[in-house]
């Protein structure tokens, strides 16, 4: 897997749901999870690829 490839396509897609029409129309509570989500899945991945690099 191309870890770096992963994780940037996750933060494209959080700066598109955390930007602003898209930000409006989610409910603030369920887009602190999408966060927390998105961010866990990234840390995941780059530990992940460190582990592998050893």
């Amino acid at each position: 897997m191309d870890v770096k490839r992963y994780v940037s396509h996750l933060l494209e897609d959080l700066a598109h749901i955390a930007s602003g029409d898209e930000r409006d129309a989610f409910d603030p509570t369920w887009l602190r999870g999408y966060v927390a989500g998105v961010s866990c899945a990234a840390q995941y991945a780059l530990k992940m690829d460190e582990k592998e690099g050893e």
